[in-house]
């Protein structure tokens, strides 16, 4: 398969990831690892992490 296949899968995958993160901080999800609960700000920056990659991504294609 083409490069530009997998730069548009990766760019579609980190946008999904970045939206699920987004919605886990503005619906209030609270995520329990091991009995912790994690807190909520860094899916806002993961939210921003995965957004600049994924269009990041999709420029290069």
């Amino acid at each position: 398969m083409r490069r530009s296949f997998y730069m548009m899968l990766s760019s579609i995958l980190f946008g999904v990831m970045a939206a699920a993160h987004l919605l886990r901080y503005v619906m209030k999800w609270e995520v329990i690892f091991r009995g912790h609960v994690a807190p909520m700000w860094p899916s806002l920056v993961i939210f921003v992490v995965l957004g600049f990659l994924g269009y990041q991504i999709f420029k290069l294609r």
